[in-house]
């Protein structure tokens, strides 16, 4: 059932249909974050901040389903989900270096470091 869920979110996240929609990709969050311009970098981190709070709604209302598990005394906030975030994309080019990790939306990246960061047991 989980890994369901993991791969319909996978494919409608990559899917045409997807970038039609004007999410942000890799590549547009690594260009922002190059540019060190405040009112972009403040976009950016708000829609960070935006992707990670639904991505933990989801998850809470979930309940047996959990796609991934924080610690009970753990808060996120922008700073962790940026760490995950840039982690995640490090850790998805060093495993297919010829992948387009680029033209990926930032939110299923997110998710996907949520899930390696807090795996259930």
């Amino acid at each position: 059932m989980k890994l369901t869920k993991i791969l319909a979110i996978t494919i409608l996240s990559v899917s045409p249909l997807s970038s039609m929609a004007g999410e942000i990709t890799v590549a547009m969050y690594e260009e922002v974050s190059k540019a060190h311009d405040p009112k972009l970098d403040k976009i950016i981190m708000m829609n960070l901040t935006g992707l990670g709070q639904g991505i933990e709604w989801y998850n809470t209302m979930a309940k047996d389903s959990k796609l991934y598990c924080t610690p009970s005394q753990l808060t996120l906030g922008v700073s962790n989900y940026e760490d995950i975030l840039n982690r995640q994309i490090k850790g998805l080019r060093m495993v297919d270096p010829d992948y387009d990790t680029d033209s990926l939306p930032l939110g299923l990246v997110l998710l996907q470091g949520l899930i390696r960061t807090f795996p259930c047991k």
